[in-house]
């Protein structure tokens, strides 16, 4: 009679089917039992013989859909086949997938991939990537169902490599290969307290203090930005260290700076703007002073502006006699030409000099006249 038929399990193109005895074996000795299984779906046919259960068939394809059947043998022949077994699907774990790349950024990877040649005969379900790290980075994975996988809460400026594995109803395959090597990196912080000094009437200074935060990546470069709240010609400079010098601004224009720290990820957002600051230096000296005695103890000083104001309107015209022989020295002030001294000692010989002031300082002294009695 017909063995009885009992459960099966899949395995990687074979089927475990599971039976007991028929009711009667005929009078006569089972002397062995055949196990088949069939596809209805395009998978190769298998069998096995064996003396008892359970029996294992292999040579089936993974992915197709079967039914088994069992029959026993005696003496006489071959009896009559079992019940058919429930459907069932020989299949494994899936393949490796085929690594892509993993993409740096802020704390994270984008990792991608290919799937694996072999699904192992069942739908992939999910993706698991692994990010691991090579100098004391927290291990961290992602799942999803397709490439790319964002894994998250990595470790910045520490050396991280991915692996990817696919998931069927049996379980996870084999890893990828390893990914390139990355360190995640956001953009660095920006830089502070920064100013900005006058070097000549057309070039600046910008001082600066890194950030204490280089995003995770060491930072190659600074930038500054020195914009005119009156007109001059915006212009900008770059350097790997504070300071940062920059040449060409407007004369006279009144400027602030900001500066930017960049790194392998981009560049960080500006700085608070420093003070500002006048494109303007100390005028020149005054030229052609020439003494001249008005009254007792009083002397006319006439000069000559000088070739430039540095940038920065003269404000102020100072006159300072002194004697040669004794005589009080004198000063006078004033914002033209000529200037007038007085509180002079009488009949004691003098010579002058004058300066100029602006916004940024006095000047050095003039030449002095010839000498003069007052």
């Amino acid at each position: 009679e017909a063995p009885i038929i009992g459960t099966a399990d899949s395995g990687n193109g074979q089927i475990l089917v599971r039976f007991t005895g028929p009711v009667s074996n005929g009078g006569t000795t089972i002397t062995a039992y055949t196990a088949s299984c069939v596809s209805g779906n395009g998978g190769a046919p298998g069998s096995t013989v064996g003396t008892g259960g359970p029996l294992t068939v292999t040579g089936l394809t993974n992915g197709a859909t079967y039914i088994c059947t069992v029959r026993a043998t005696n003496a006489v022949g071959i009896g009559a086949s079992s019940a058919n077994t429930s459907p069932i699907i020989p299949a494994t774990k899936p393949g490796a997938p085929t690594i892509g790349t993993a993409t740096r950024g802020n704390a994270e990877a984008t990792v991608t991939f290919t799937a694996p040649a072999s699904n192992g005969g069942l739908l992939i379900t999910s993706y698991i990537a692994r990010c691991i790290s090579s100098n004391g980075g927290t291990t961290r994975t992602a799942i999803g169902v397709g490439s790319p996988l964002v894994v998250t809460a990595l470790t910045n400026s520490l050396t991280y490599t991915c692996t990817v594995q696919a998931t069927n109803a049996l379980g996870s395959g084999s890893p990828s290969a390893a990914s390139n090597a990355f360190i995640p990196a956001t953009i660095p912080g920006a830089p502070t307290s920064v100013s900005a000094l006058a070097t000549t009437a057309s070039t600046l200074r910008v001082s600066f203090t890194a950030p204490s935060n280089n995003g995770g990546t060491a930072i190659s470069g600074y930038t500054a930005r020195c914009v005119s709240t009156d007109g001059g010609t915006l212009r900008t400079g770059a350097a790997t260290a504070s300071p940062i010098r920059l040449s060409s601004l407007t004369v006279g224009r009144i400027y602030t700076c900001t500066t930017t720290a960049t790194n392998a990820v981009g560049t960080s957002l500006a700085s608070p703007a420093s003070n500002q600051v006048l494109m303007a230096v100390v005028p020149g000296a005054p030229t052609s002073v020439v003494a001249q005695r008005i009254a007792s103890g009083q002397l006319r000083v006439s000069f000559l502006p000088p070739a430039s104001n540095g940038g920065s309107a003269i404000t102020k015209y100072t006159a300072t006699c002194t004697s040669s022989n004794g005589g009080l020295t004198g000063s006078a002030y004033g914002s033209t030409s000529p200037l007038t001294v007085s509180a002079l000692t009488a009949g004691r010989s003098y010579t002058c000099k004058v300066t100029a002031t602006n916004a940024k300082g006095t000047s050095l002294p003039s030449s002095p006249s010839a000498a003069v009695v007052a």
